[in-house]
């Protein structure tokens, strides 16, 4: 919860909150993982997407889709190319959930230690259909509040 608490601070770790101010998804959006990426990648091309998380409340929603939106909208304001991440190398399943939303793969890596390795990246102005949830921002830094059928990206940070 420290990690997740800091990353709120410094306005990189992102979280949903439904009506009862309860969370139900998070993310957070920084640089390149030095362990995967590296200068042959152009790692400054891009924006880097780090524990994106569904509550099970949310899940089947359309509320990923919306998010990966959102992340590639921020993605384009800062100026880069690309929406990467590095998930599971294991997990099949997860690397065919951010396939059918455009991520494709680039390679698989493995580091001591990590399970990640699963490489993939999205073009940052690539959006796929979300089932009509937008986001909209919250006063406090860095959160996404949002009652599921009330959120737009285009206003939050």
């Amino acid at each position: 919860m420290a990690v997740i608490k800091a990353g709120i601070a410094a306005s990189t770790t992102h979280v949903v909150l439904d009506d009862h101010s309860e969370t139900v998804a998070s993310l957070t959006l920084n640089g390149p993982d030095p362990d995967f990426w590296t200068t042959a990648d152009a790692p400054d091309t891009a924006l880097y997407l780090y524990k994106f998380m569904i509550g099970p409340k949310a899940r089947g929603t359309g509320l990923g889709d919306a998010l990966l939106n959102w992340a590639c909208t921020q993605a384009q304001q800062h100026g880069k190319a690309w929406l990467r991440l590095d998930c599971w190398r294991t997990n099949t399943r997860l690397q065919t959930y951010y396939a059918r939303r455009g991520f494709a793969p680039l390679r698989t890596v493995q580091v001591p230690g990590r399970n990640s390795g699963a490489l993939m990246q999205r073009p940052a102005e690539l959006r796929t259909a979300n089932s009509g949830i937008t986001l909209r921002d919250h006063a406090e830094a860095s959160l996404l509040p949002m009652p599921l059928h009330d959120v737009d990206p285009s206003t939050t940070r």
